[in-house]
């Protein structure tokens, strides 16, 4: 069982998730970006992870495609077996098991919000249940996703969504290949660090040392322009 984590800007949520989470899968795949030397950096101190470099997060214009570099990261990591999509910011908990799943279904997990990095670096593991589970509608996150690579409902290419021009809308869309049937949720939590639905168009969040990303401003105004565009037209403006 292998897993793939995108990994752009990111580098200190994933210092703190990837070392946890690779002992859990034969080998996890980082993807990000050719400039990014600092995920490179944490990858390479995890024996079992490896880096793929992409330009897809930009191609036509969009400002931070996931999944087209997810379904890049797919060729390249090989359409076999299990694969386990992670997001930078989620953190699967010790308990973790993967006892019996079955081919054609899809696993979730629903997760826990811890507030910030900082948070979590300092909050007593044996109160970190006392996060709050999120109340988001089930079946909305990209967050976390199980699958195996010889489902009938990947018959075709691509199997991830391609056509978005952020990370907010692959996640669902590729959800909805499975019938509400075929997808399950785990009896365990993953945590979410930090706050969701804020990173979408590239990081906003503040690095460790309290500064913004130099993009943070207009990364901001877009997703405050998406809630005003959805309101508008749907989802168009959001399509490659």
């Amino acid at each position: 069982m292998n897993a793939i984590t995108v990994c752009v800007e990111y580098h200190d949520f994933l210092a703190r998730t990837l070392p946890s989470n690779a002992g859990h899968f034969e080998q996890v795949l980082v993807i990000t970006t050719a400039q990014d030397h600092k995920t490179q950096e944490v990858v390479r101190e995890v024996k079992n992870a490896s880096c793929f470099t992409t330009n897809a997060f930009y191609r036509d214009g969009c400002e931070f495609n996931k999944g087209a570099a997810i379904e890049d990261a797919i060729d390249f990591l090989g359409r076999e077996g299990w694969i386990a999509l992670i997001d930078a910011d989620t953190l699967l908990p010790r308990a973790t098991s993967f006892k019996a799943i079955t081919p054609g279904n899809l696993y979730l997990a629903q997760r826990r919000l811890c507030p910030s990095l900082d948070k979590f670096r300092f909050h007593r593991v044996k109160r970190k249940s006392e996060w709050p589970i999120s109340e988001e509608c089930l079946y909305l996150g990209g967050y976390f996703q199980l699958f195996h690579a010889y489902d009938p409902v990947l018959a075709q290419k691509p199997w991830y969504p391609t056509g978005w021009r952020h990370a907010g809308g692959p996640g669902p869309e590729f959800i909805e290949k499975w019938a509400p049937g075929r997808r399950h949720y785990f009896p365990w939590h993953v945590t979410h660090i930090g706050p969701p639905r804020e990173n979408w168009f590239g990081r906003v969040t503040r690095w460790p040392n309290g500064d913004l990303p130099r993009e943070h401003r207009p990364r901001e105004k877009r997703m405050a322009q998406l809630a005003l565009d959805r309101e508008r037209c749907g989802l168009v403006k959001e399509r490659v």
